[in-house]
């Protein structure tokens, strides 16, 4: 992310994503396993420009629901992360996106809301695609010149007022592209110049951004996939440890062929649009944590995790005031008097280095010392 933070600031070509009810178009002899996923949901992945307002405009995540990407006018503003895709392999690109113009009485023909792949952050090479707030589409491949990959056109299942839903579609050496389930055009495959993946809100556009997720495509016929698992902020190596006596164990869960049970540690758990959540009670010490999918063909993944839950370190009160009881007696009753006693009182008081002392003195020659805190 170094050098995406360098050149951060002159990147102007971009990204668009968002919310809405059409679903995705699918491929009969493909199985997609999901690589990577963006939800804007209090888990990020490491936006450059996130929670950031400045006179290009602001980039913010609502409600841990979706990300709203606003440019001011005569602005462009910019969010930017890396995800290395496998270009030998292949793959598609999925995003829900809202694009509004912050007057409607104005046409911004040339405001683009626009998403790249594959950029390069040390000479900005980039595919992209954007789209204008009436539904306007162009996409492009920048390398030292711009080459047009789709020609302006209007799209005709464009949602206005709504969300829509962006899938770009690598198979083989082509790219298709489809904006609510309809094919909106196609162009050859070249070699990637970078990992970066870029939002761009042209001026006086905004964006609401609801997701941004990768899959690996897998051809069918050749072998089938059993139920893909993603974790928030998980991996199967690491050690966690916690005061807590709950672990929340959270993420996604996808399968082509449909899921037939999850559970985890031997409990059913359940799957709403592929996420799943759950608040499990912890032991002190080790606990082992057992997640397991089966999907409807009887194919297995199963993922262990080890939670430590360990003592809380003490903590002081400072806000209430502590005493402390010096007692120095010097006359038992089947006893000498005794010398030292009522010294050692005062010492254990300078110890104690009290701020305020009330001395008691009687019979049998008590301190009592007052801690303020």
């Amino acid at each position: 992310m170094t050098k995406l933070a360098i050149t951060f600031s002159i990147l102007i070509y971009c990204a668009l994503l968002g919310k809405l009810s059409a679903q995705e178009p699918r491929h009969s002899s493909y199985s997609r396993n999901w690589e990577w996923m963006e939800e804007f949901d209090g888990n990020g992945h490491n936006w450059l420009g996130m929670d950031l307002t400045d006179n290009n405009g602001s980039a913010s995540i609502v409600n841990d629901a979706y990300c709203k990407l606003r440019a001011a006018e005569g602005h462009s503003m910019i969010i930017a992360t890396e995800y290395p895709l496998d270009q030998k392999r292949d793959f598609e690109i999925h995003c829900k996106f809202q694009v509004l113009a912050d007057n409607p009485d104005l046409d911004y023909k040339s405001s683009l809301a626009t998403l790249s792949w594959g950029v390069s952050f040390e000479n900005h090479s980039q595919h992209n695609i954007g789209f204008t707030s009436n539904g306007l589409v162009i996409a492009r491949a920048i390398s030292g010149s711009v080459k047009e990959l789709i020609r302006p056109k209007q799209v005709e299942s464009w949602q206005k007022k709504s969300y829509n839903y962006l899938v770009i579609s690598k198979i083989n050496d082509e790219y298709k592209v489809y904006l609510n389930q309809d094919a909106i055009g196609s162009f050859n495959f070249n070699p990637l110049a970078g990992n970066g993946l870029v939002f761009t809100a042209g001026s006086n556009l905004s964006i609401n951004i609801d997701f941004i997720r990768i899959a690996y495509l897998e051809d069918q016929l050749a072998k089938s996939q059993p139920p893909r698992l993603i974790f928030d902020n998980m991996s199967d190596e690491e050690i966690i440890q916690t005061e807590n006596d709950f672990f929340k164990i959270s993420g996604f869960i996808t399968d082509e062929d449909g899921l037939k049970s999850f559970t985890i540690n031997g409990n059913n758990v359940p799957v709403d649009k592929s996420k799943f959540s759950a608040n499990l009670p912890l032991a002190f010490g080790k606990n082992i944590i057992k997640v397991e999918a089966i999907d409807l063909t009887n194919q297995v993944n199963t993922r262990y995790f080890e939670v430590v839950r360990v003592q809380p370190k003490a903590q002081f009160i400072t806000s209430q005031k502590r005493l402390a009881l010096v007692i120095g007696n010097s006359r038992y009753k089947h006893t000498a008097p005794l010398k030292n006693t009522i010294n050692d009182a005062r010492e254990m008081k300078n110890t104690l280095r009290v701020s305020k002392v009330s001395y008691c003195v009687g019979g049998t020659r008590l301190e009592l010392v007052t801690l303020s805190v």
